[in-house]
């Protein structure tokens, strides 16, 4: 299942070099059947409101890639985890991803 790799490793993959890249990248190749594809896109806003997510989610050229994906065996995957400071800031850091088998 993709849903426990966009998990506790997603802000691993945060970073190419950062800690754990490697654990999470061997994770993907043993969760991702053969012949099937994985696409993930992290990243962050300083905001909780969903419609502005989900709006930049879809204006972003890998975003909206993911979301658009066609194909046999189609699962998506969606994590988020915010982060609150003191005076009204947090960090709202969202993992989008999606495995697919490609139509030939």
């Amino acid at each position: 299942m993709v849903w426990h790799l966009v998990g506790a490793k997603s802000l691993c993959f945060l970073a190419r070099r950062s800690f754990g890249n490697d654990d999470f990248q061997s994770s993907v190749k043993n969760a991702v059947p053969d012949k099937h594809c994985f696409k993930g896109f992290p990243t962050c806003f300083s905001h909780r409101d969903a419609n502005k997510i989900m709006t930049a989610l879809e204006a972003n050229n890998t975003g909206g890639d993911i979301l658009a994906t066609e194909g046999d065996s189609v699962k998506f995957a969606l994590r988020v985890k915010i982060y609150c400071y003191p005076e009204n800031v947090c960090a709202v850091w969202v993992m989008l991803a999606v495995r697919y088998c490609p139509r030939n």
